[in-house]
């Protein structure tokens, strides 16, 4: 990118796909040289790959073991109208 470049576009990802939000034009032609420069220092697509998986790693909440280990919040336990949810409350194999 230029210093004095001013090019950028914004996107939104709405079912699947990229919608062109805002586009500010470039300034100064293609420089088609410049990757060629630069593409030492770009990480391999196999890094990019890894690095995403630890980011999503870290988002991701861990598997719950037991059913003891679910947590409902309070405001869950009720419907808009006010009743009760969980009509019954029961447990794997116990009647």
């Amino acid at each position: 990118k230029l210093e004095n470049c001013k090019g950028r576009v914004v996107t939104i990802f709405l079912d699947g796909l990229h919608h062109l939000q805002k586009f500010v034009d470039h300034n100064h032609s293609p420089q088609a040289s410049s990757a060629e420069e630069i593409h030492p220092y770009i990480p391999s697509h196999n890094a990019l790959r890894v690095k995403i998986k630890c980011a999503r790693r870290t988002e991701i909440p861990p598997q719950l073991k037991t059913l003891d280990e679910i947590n409902i919040p309070d405001s869950l336990h009720s419907t808009l109208g006010g009743d009760l949810f969980l009509v019954r409350d029961s447990i794997i194999n116990q009647e």
